[in-house]
């Protein structure tokens, strides 16, 4: 079985993207939520393999509420200078909008579930693999 490196980012560094982006925000409140995704995808047509690609990204979301206006603005690197970049675009664009009166602000934060649905083996599974064990079923 061939395997790939996984390159995610551990819990302890997702929550060091939180922080840097949540410290370099002078907004009244602001929220960050880091989806880091990995996949995969073969398709085939006639009874072959026609593509058979993988990619993994990590996407940054930030919204900032300035007095009752939002604004968002999101990234897909995690360096200092990009997050400090989508952070300026959030406050920039907030402070062009509207403001919204029955906007009631952000929930409070909420503890963090454990997820425990990652499957190693799924997660480790090579382009090449993937291509083969579909080819078994075509």
């Amino acid at each position: 079985m061939e395997h790939r490196a996984v390159t995610f980012p551990t819990c302890d560094e997702v929550l060091g993207i939180i922080e840097d982006a949540l410290s370099l925000s002078e907004a009244d409140q602001t929220e960050v939520v880091v989806m880091v995704m990995d996949g995969g995808l073969t398709r085939f047509a006639n009874n072959q393999i026609h593509q058979n690609t993988a990619d993994m990204n990590c996407h940054i979301n930030i919204r900032v509420v300035i007095g009752k206006r939002i604004g968002g603005a999101s990234a897909n690197q995690w360096d200092r200078e990009s997050l400090q970049t989508a952070v300026a675009k959030a406050i920039a664009i907030a402070t062009v909008q509207d403001e919204l009166p029955d906007f009631p602000g952000l929930p409070e934060p909420q503890p963090i579930p454990q997820v425990t649905a990652f499957a190693e083996s799924t997660a480790l599974a090579s382009p090449a693999l993937r291509g083969d064990l579909a080819g078994r079923i075509i």
